[in-house]
């Protein structure tokens, strides 16, 4: 089945600017009260023509929305099968520095008995070193903004990686 769906992925995707842009505005509500999960999650889920990264913000929502659902197992349900759409996301696309900071934020947020913490570091290392290479790494400023913010307030962090991103939030901002 999974071997199924990424070959659909593969053929349809299409450019979609504005479920893009609702995506990531949305993404980075997820931690308001309310179930923002929930809303982003069903808006992405009745797309049928999806890119890799659209495909990843659907698993990160589907993921997140496990804290909205009301019994043990079908929060399990919903994290477990979120997860696999950020893993099959990354598989179609395994050098997208965005998709690769939705892994990231899921896994750093979710719980450790759920065992979904395994490429925390890798991850971190790559965007840190594709932020080294290229501070304009991402197009939109705004998701730029929000990905480095969300890095900074990290724990995974070290104090000399906030020392770097504060920096280039900074230059952003001047």
């Amino acid at each position: 089945m999974i071997h199924f769906l990424a070959i659909i992925f593969l053929v349809l995707p299409t450019e979609q600017p504005e479920l893009l842009n609702e995506a990531r505005k949305l993404y980075f509500r997820l931690d308001q009260p309310g179930c923002v999960s929930e809303k982003l999650f069903e808006i992405l889920q009745q797309n049928t023509k999806k890119t890799a990264v659209l495909l990843a913000y659907e698993g990160a929502a589907e993921a997140s929305s496990a804290s909205c659902a009301v019994f043990p197992l079908n929060k399990l349900k919903r994290f477990n099968q979120g997860k696999q759409k950020i893993e099959l996301a990354l598989k179609l696309d395994s050098l997208n520095s965005e998709i690769r900071f939705i892994r990231f934020s899921i896994q750093s947020r979710a719980p450790a008995f759920l065992g979904y913490h395994d490429d925390i570091e890798k991850d971190l290392a790559f965007l840190m070193n594709k932020f080294t290479q290229d501070q304009t790494l991402f197009e939109d400023d705004l998701l730029r903004g929000n990905i480095i913010r969300f890095l900074i307030q990290s724990s995974q962090i070290t104090d000399q990686q906030i020392a770097l991103l504060q920096k280039m939030l900074n230059a952003e901002n001047n």
